[in-house]
C-alpha cells in the first residue's frame, strides 16, 4: 500500500507541476508562471478535448449560468463550432481587437477556396453577413482577405446570406469608404449578383441625408475606356439600362467633358 502511495505521488509529481504562483502544467516539468494552465503533449501526437455538449445541452446549461461563469468555452458538437459564455448568452467563438498597425483578423489563401466566408444559413435572420463599422479615415470593411495565388477566381472577401439581410454591407462615419475594392488586373474591383425569381438589385447607393451634396454613385477613370457602362444582357427586357430618378433641383443624370 505504501509502495502504491509513493508511486502515485510521483506520478503526479512528474506528469502534473505547480509553479509558485499556482499554475497548473500538464505534460510538462516546469509550467509557464504566466499561464493559469500550460499544458503540452510530451509524445507530441495529443490535442486538448474541450467539453462537447449539443445545442439542447448548451440551451439547458445557459439557463444556470451567470455573470460569474463569463468567458466559458464549450464545443458545439451539432453546429462543429466553438461558443463562449459571455455573461448572459453563449455567443461567436471569434472577436478580435487591433490596437496596432496589424489587422484584426486576417485571411490569406495560396490554394483555390475563398480568403474569408461569410453567411447568415437562417432565413428569419434580417443582419448582414459581413459588418464594418468604422470612426477612422480606413474603410469600414476591417477584414482583409489576400489571395496570393494568381490562378485563384475566388473572392477574396466573400458574403452570402439567404436570409433579408445583405450579404456584404459596410456604413462609414469618418472620410473613408464604406466599401472599397480595388485590383491590379483585368478582373472586376466590387462585383455584384442578384439571382433568384424575386425582384432584387444587384447594386443599390443611396444617401439619406437631405443635406448631403455629394453624389451617391461616382465613376472616374484615368484610362481611355468608359468611367460606367451599363448593359442589359436580357433580350425580352423592357427596362433601360440606366434609369436616374431625382426629387430634388438638381439633375437626374448630368455628363460633363473635361
Amino acid at each position: 500500500m505504501k509502495n502504491f502511495l509513493l508511486f502515485s505521488f510521483l506520478f503526479l509529481l512528474v506528469t502534473t507541476s505547480y509553479s509558485q504562483n499556482k499554475t497548473l502544467g500538464v505534460g510538462v516539468t516546469v509550467p509557464n508562471p504566466n499561464a493559469a494552465l500550460d499544458v503540452d503533449s510530451p509524445t507530441g501526437n495529443q490535442g486538448m478535448l474541450l467539453p462537447r455538449l449539443t445545442s439542447a445541452q448548451i440551451t439547458a446549461l445557459g439557463l444556470v449560468l451567470g455573470a460569474a461563469d463569463k468567458g466559458m468555452l464549450i464545443y458545439n458538437k451539432d453546429t462543429d463550432n466553438l461558443i463562449i459564455w459571455n455573461g448572459t448568452a453563449f455567443g461567436i467563438s471569434l472577436a478580435a481587437t487591433s490596437t496596432s498597425a496589424n489587422a484584426a483578423i486576417l485571411g490569406t489563401t495560396s490554394g483555390t477556396g475563398a480568403a474569408g466566408f461569410f453567411q447568415n444559413t437562417n432565413a428569419a435572420n434580417t443582419s448582414s453577413a459581413l459588418y464594418g463599422v468604422t470612426n477612422g479615415t480606413g474603410t469600414a470593411i476591417a477584414v482583409r482577405g489576400d489571395i496570393t495565388n494568381a490562378a485563384n477566381t475566388s473572392a477574396a472577401v466573400y458574403g452570402s446570406t439567404v436570409g433579408s439581410g445583405v450579404g456584404l454591407y459596410g456604413i462609414s462615419t469618418g472620410t473613408g469608404a464604406a466599401i472599397q475594392g480595388y485590383t491590379t488586373t483585368a478582373s472586376t474591383a466590387i462585383y455584384g449578383q442578384r439571382d433568384g425569381a424575386t425582384n432584387g438589385n444587384a447594386g443599390l447607393f443611396s444617401i439619406t441625408n437631405a443635406a448631403n451634396t455629394s453624389a451617391s454613385l461616382r465613376v472616374t477613370t484615368i484610362g481611355t475606356g468608359n468611367a460606367g457602362f451599363f448593359q442589359i444582357s436580357n433580350a425580352a427586357s423592357g427596362n433601360t439600362s440606366l434609369y436616374a430618378e431625382t426629387n430634388g433641383t438638381g439633375y437626374a443624370i448630368r455628363g460633363r467633358a473635361i
